[in-house]
């Protein structure tokens, strides 16, 4: 989520953009994911594995 936060507040160009963050733990169990798009479109972490 911090890389998000950066790439959303200190890169002009994503000032306006939707970020969505995603992370791939290979041997995590599986999650299910809600699309949950926050005040400032940044999403909340999408979680994938094998």
């Amino acid at each position: 989520m911090g890389y998000a936060l950066d790439l959303k507040y200190f890169h002009e160009e994503n000032k306006d953009r939707y970020i969505i963050p995603v992370s791939i733990p290979t041997e995590a169990p599986k999650v299910q994911n809600k699309f949950i798009i926050m005040d400032d479109r940044i999403a909340k972490v999408f979680l994938y594995n094998k």
